[in-house]
């Protein structure tokens, strides 16, 4: 496998231009948990299952960030080279529990082949796109903007905003 680490990952927005480091990773490097995400417009505020659960359904919620292994993420392209699962430290996926559509809530779900989990996140874009049943028209968003601590993250229609702007702290990406 080859792996690539986005280093300091900023997001794109409207008019913002973002920046980066791409660098070659070691093969021990699609063994790292991967680092906390972030939403640009709540940058002190990590995403975790809620009450750090590994319980399959648990919501996805932005909580303070706190360093623990449950609010590491990755991005691991093991679906295809443009899109894969979102995994935290629990070994659990990132699931859009639905269609895509407007507030499909985000849950943390025993990863499997479902299209539910599939993800992709373009380089240096900052946005965590979802590809349920391979649409890419919605994004991972905090809805309504909000900065409330243990808000259930979803997705909606993409549109640049920064409540769908994620700094991914030096995201591992590991392509087969």
């Amino acid at each position: 496998m080859r792996g690539l680490r986005i280093a300091g990952l900023l997001s794109a927005v409207a008019a913002v231009a973002a920046g980066g480091a791409l660098a070659m990773a070691s093969p021990a490097a699609a063994a790292i948990p991967g680092d906390p995400i972030t939403s640009n417009l709540n940058r002190n505020l990590c995403l975790e299952p809620q009450g750090k659960s590994a319980a399959q359904g648990t919501p996805i919620v932005q909580n303070v960030c706190d360093g623990s292994s449950t609010q590491n993420w990755r991005l691991d392209n093991s679906v295809s080279s443009s899109k894969g699962h979102v995994t935290n430290g629990n070994g659990m996926c990132m699931d859009a529990r639905g269609g895509a559509v407007n507030g499909t809530p985000v849950v943390l779900w025993t990863c499997n082949s479902i299209s539910n989990e599939n993800w992709q996140s373009p380089p240096f874009t900052g946005k965590f796109i979802s590809r349920v049943s391979d649409t890419s028209s919605h994004c991972l968003d905090v809805p309504f903007s909000s900065g409330q601590v243990g808000l259930q993250v979803w997705i909606w229609g993409c549109n640049g905003t920064l409540a769908q702007s994620w700094d991914a702290h030096d995201v591992v990406i590991v392509e087969d």
